[in-house]
């Protein structure tokens, strides 16, 4: 599930990049990338409350994570660099891994993923309470036909 929300993320932030390309929408100034921290170690590894062979294992992985991992500081470095970029050096529906410009797997170049992924967030929209509360605004209808016209 893990990577398919990262997949999604890709895919997400190209489709923003599409729509603020449009001519007949506003959307201009949107900018969006999708960043790969790389292995962070992160309280995602607590053992607080797990089972006890969770930290047993835990045990005998930490020393290994500690050596190939990055500590919370390092992991955050992409997201703080692409935060600082100048405008015109940001690559707008981007790729960023390690403070650079990364290229994206295989499985996420060829894949149908991408018309599921906006299937997915076109209906999740559609189907919340604020898609009531909005759906009469402009831009929120030119955002969501974008996305239909996707799907």
């Amino acid at each position: 599930m893990y990577a398919v929300s990262k997949a999604a993320n890709i895919f997400f932030s190209e489709a923003i990049k599409e729509l603020s390309e449009k001519k007949e929408f506003d959307y201009n100034k949107l900018l969006s990338a999708a960043l790969d921290p790389g292995c962070v170690y992160t309280e995602i590894f607590r053992t607080d409350g797990k089972a006890f062979i969770y930290k047993i294992f835990m045990a005998f992985l930490r020393p290994i994570m500690w050596i190939f991992f990055k500590d919370e500081e390092m992991g955050a470095q992409t997201t703080l660099h692409c935060a600082y970029l100048n405008r015109e050096d940001f690559l707008n529906g981007g790729y960023y891994k390690d403070c650079n410009i990364g290229y994206k797997e295989e499985k996420i170049r060829n894949n149908n993923l991408e018309k599921k992924i906006h299937y997915l967030t076109y209906n999740a929209i559609n189907n919340t309470h604020a898609f009531n509360d909005f759906k009469e605004d402009k831009d929120f209808k030119n955002f969501m036909d974008f996305f239909k016209s996707k799907i």
